[in-house]
C-alpha cells in the first residue's frame, strides 16, 4: 500500500512493532508521526488509540478518535481496546 512515502511506512511499521513489544514511548512517537503525515490513515489512528489505552489514557484515545468524525464509524468497527 502507498502510504505517502518511505518515512511514513517506517513510522507505521516501527510504531506497530513498538506497540507489539509494549515499548510505549516509541509506539506513541512513531504512530503519532505517521498520523500527522497522513491524518486519514485509519491504521495509524487505530494503533495510536490502542497505545493510549494501554498506557492508561483512554480519554486521549476517545478524543483522538472523535477529532476525526468521518473516520469515527470506521474506527468503532476496527478498534479493539484491551
Amino acid at each position: 500500500a502507498d502510504y505517502g512515502g518511505t518515512v511514513l511506512i517506517d513510522d507505521l511499521a516501527l510504531g506497530r512493532a513498538a506497540l507489539e513489544a509494549e515499548d510505549w514511548r516509541p509506539a506513541l512517537a512513531h504512530l503519532g508521526s505517521a498520523l500527522v503525515r497522513r491524518p486519514d490513515l485509519d491504521e495509524a489512528r487505530r494503533l495510536l488509540a490502542v497505545s493510549y489505552v494501554r498506557v492508561g489514557f483512554p480519554e486521549h484515545a476517545v478524543t483522538m478518535l472523535e477529532s476525526d468524525v468521518p473516520a469515527l464509524g470506521r474506527q468503532l468497527d476496527l478498534i479493539k481496546l484491551y
